[in-house]
C-alpha cells in the first residue's frame, strides 16, 4: 500500500473517531471535558463508580470502603475491581480535573481504544475487511442495550469487555517473543474490572486450543505460552480472585438461570437492533464460519466467539452474557465487514481501496443519518443546586452526622449522595405521600431506607481466610425500617420538584417542622434546605 492510501486510510479512521466522540458524549458533556458537577451520569450506579473513586483518593488507599455507604461500618473491605477507581485517580492527580470527569473519561477512551483493536484485528486478515468492518461500531451509540452501560453506568462490564477483547487480540500475537506476559496483563484486566469477563476468557481459551488442535497447530510452544501467562495471571490477580471468591460469590452466587430479559436495567443488544444492518450482520456471521479454516482466520474467530458467548443467557449464564451483548458493535463488527469484503472482490483490483474507502464512508454515513439521536440533557440528575449542597454537607456538618432526606426529584437514584461523605437515610416515597394525604402533617415515625452500598454483602475480615457480612448482620442495612424522626440531627427538604404535588407535600413537611420551633435553618438555596434538629432524641415533633 503506497503512502497516499495510508493516509486516507488513517484520516477515514481519525474522521469516524471524531464522529464518535464530538456527536454522542461531546454533545451529553455539552463539549466539554472539565465541568463543574457530574454530566452524563443518569443512573445510581454511575455515582456509585465515582463517588468510590472519590473516597478512594481522598482515603489515600482501597483496604476499607467508606463508612458513610457501608451501614457506619469502619471494617468494610474494599471488595470492587480497582482498575476503574484507581486509572480514574491517576488521571485526576496527573490533570486536575475532577475524579467525576477522569472515570467517565476513561470508560469512554477504553471503548475508543476497543475500535482501534477491532480495525487492528481486521486488518490482518485484509486492510479491506478493516475498513468496512468500521461502520459498524456507530451502532454502540444507537442501540440502547450498549449506550446504557455507558450513561446507566455498567462502566466494569464495559472495561472488562475491552480487557477481554484485549486478550483477544493479543492471543493472535502469540507467537511474538514473551507473549505470555501481555496475555496475563490483558487477562488480569479482565479479572480486575468485571471478573465475569474472565469466566468468558476462558472459554475464549477452550475454543481457541479447540481451534488449534482441529487444525492441528496446538505446539508445544503455544501450550507453555499459555501455561506461563496463566501463572503470572494467577500471581497478578490471586488476590482479588480470592476476595471475589468470598464476597461477590457468597453474595451473588452463580445459579443457572435461564433468562431472556435483562434485569440489571437498560435492555440488552439483540442482533435484530442493528435495524436494516441486520441483514447484513446475519450472513455475515455464516460466512465467518467458512472463514476459519483460513490461515489468518482470528478475525473471525474472535467475532464468533463474542457472538457464541452473547448468546450464553440461553444456557443459564442469565444477565453476564448481555454485558458481554454491550460491546457487540464492536466485537460483531467483521460479521459486517466480511460481506462488503467479498462485494468488493467483484471489482477490479486497481479501484477496490478507493471504493472500500466510498463504501465505509457512505454506511457510517447511513448508520448515522437514519438511526443517531442525541441522549438529551447530561445533568441528569444532578444540578449545581444540589452539587452545591453537597459540597456544603461535606464541607460544614460532622464527619458523624447522619442526614434525613425528605422526597426530591434525584433521590430515587440515591447513589449521588455518597459525595457528602455522610451517613444518609432517605423516606420510603409511597408511605410518606399517603401520610401526607391522609393525615395533612408528617408523623414523627417514618419508613425510611439507609444509605448502603451493600451488593457483596458488606464484607469484613474474620479472620486471614475468612470473612464475615454485615448486610446478614445488621438489619439497618436493609429496608425500608422504621424509623423516629427526632433521632436524627440533620434534615433536608427540597422546594422545587418536577410534580407539583411532590412540591406541595414537602411544603407542609417543611412548615410543620419549623413551626414547633426545635428546628433551624442552617443552609438555603433554591432547590433545598437544611435544618438543624435542637432536640434531637426528645420531642422534636408534636404528634
Amino acid at each position: 500500500m503506497n503512502i497516499k492510501k495510508t493516509v486516507l486510510l488513517e484520516i477515514s479512521i481519525i474522521f469516524l473517531v471524531l464522529i464518535l466522540l464530538f456527536n454522542t458524549f461531546g454533545n451529553l458533556w455539552d463539549k466539554r471535558i472539565k465541568h463543574e458537577f457530574p454530566y452524563g451520569y443518569l443512573a445510581t450506579d454511575t455515582y456509585q463508580h465515582q463517588t468510590r473513586a472519590q473516597w478512594i483518593k481522598e482515603a489515600g488507599n482501597y483496604r476499607y470502603e467508606g463508612e458513610h455507604y457501608s451501614g457506619n461500618y469502619t471494617d468494610v473491605i474494599g471488595f470492587y475491581p480497582p482498575i476503574i477507581h484507581h486509572v480514574s485517580i491517576i488521571l485526576s492527580n496527573a490533570t486536575n480535573l475532577e475524579v467525576y470527569d477522569t472515570i467517565y473519561f476513561f470508560v469512554i477512551l477504553s471503548m475508543l481504544f476497543g475500535v482501534l483493536l477491532i480495525y487492528f484485528i481486521a486488518r490482518e486478515f485484509n486492510v479491506y475487511l478493516a475498513i468496512l468492518s468500521i461502520p459498524l461500531v456507530l451502532f454502540i451509540f444507537v442501540i440502547k442495550g450498549s449506550w446504557v452501560g455507558f450513561l446507566w453506568g455498567h462502566w466494569p462490564a464495559v472495561l472488562g469487555d475491552f480487557f477481554l477483547l484485549s486478550f483477544c487480540f493479543m492471543l493472535s500475537k502469540i507467537k511474538i517473543k514473551k507473549s505470555y506476559i501481555p496475555l496475563a496483563i490483558t487477562l488480569s484486566g479482565t479479572a480486575l474490572s468485571h471478573t465475569a469477563s474472565t469466566i468468558f476468557a476462558g472459554f475464549i481459551l477452550i475454543f481457541y486450543c479447540a481451534m488449534k488442535f482441529w487444525k492441528k497447530e496446538l505446539n508445544k510452544e503455544t501450550i507453555i505460552t499459555l501455561v506461563k501467562s496463566i501463572i503470572l495471571f494467577l500471581i497478578i490477580s490471586g488476590y482479588f480472585l480470592f476476595l471475589f471468591q468470598g464476597t461477590w460469590m457468597h453474595a451473588q452466587p452463580y445459579k443457572f438461570r435461564i433468562t431472556t430479559q435483562f434485569d440489571m436495567g437498560g435492555g440488552f443488544v439483540r442482533l435484530i437492533d442493528f435495524q436494516a444492518v441486520y441483514y447484513i450482520i446475519l450472513p455475515g456471521l455464516a460466512i465467518s464460519t467458512f472463514f476459519i479454516k483460513k490461515n489468518n482466520n482470528f478475525p473471525f474467530f474472535i467475532t464468533l466467539s463474542f457472538f457464541i458467548l452473547g448468546l450464553t443467557n440461553y444456557i443459564g449464564f442469565g444477565s453476564r452474557a448481555f454485558n458481554l451483548r454491550f460491546y457487540w458493535p464492536i466485537s460483531l463488527a467483521i460479521s459486517l465487514g466480511i460481506v462488503g469484503y467479498l462485494v468488493l472482490n467483484l471489482f477490479p483490483k486497481k479501484i477496490r481501496f478507493l471504493f472500500a474507502i466510498i463504501l465505509s464512508l457512505s454506511s457510517i454515513f447511513f448508520i448515522y443519518n437514519n438511526y443517531y439521536s442525541t441522549f438529551g440533557d447530561g445533568r441528569a440528575f444532578m444540578s449545581q443546586e444540589l452539587w452545591d449542597m453537597y459540597d456544603w454537607i461535606k464541607n460544614n456538618l460532622p464527619e458523624n452526622a447522619n442526614i434525613f432526606y425528605f422526597y426530591g426529584d434525584s433521590y430515587d437514584q440515591f447513589a449521588h449522595v455518597g459525595n457528602t461523605n455522610r451517613l444518609a437515610t432517605r423516606i420510603e416515597f409511597k408511605d410518606y405521600f399517603n401520610m401526607i394525604a391522609s393525615n395533612r402533617t408528617i408523623a414523627r415515625n417514618v419508613k425510611a431506607w439507609l444509605f448502603n452500598e451493600h451488593g457483596a454483602g458488606l464484607p469484613y475480615k474474620k479472620s486471614l481466610l475468612q470473612f464475615g457480612y454485615r448486610d446478614e448482620e445488621d438489619k439497618r442495612t436493609q429496608g425500608p425500617l422504621d424509623y423516629d424522626l427526632c433521632e436524627f440531627k440533620y434534615f433536608v427538604i427540597d422546594k422545587l420538584s418536577r410534580i407539583p404535588e411532590a412540591m406541595a407535600i414537602n411544603q407542609i413537611t417543611l412548615n410543620k417542622i419549623i413551626n414547633t420551633k426545635n428546628f433551624e435553618k442552617i443552609y438555603e438555596n433554591k432547590l433545598s434546605v437544611i435544618l438543624k434538629n435542637n432536640k434531637q432524641g426528645g420531642e422534636c415533633i408534636e404528634v
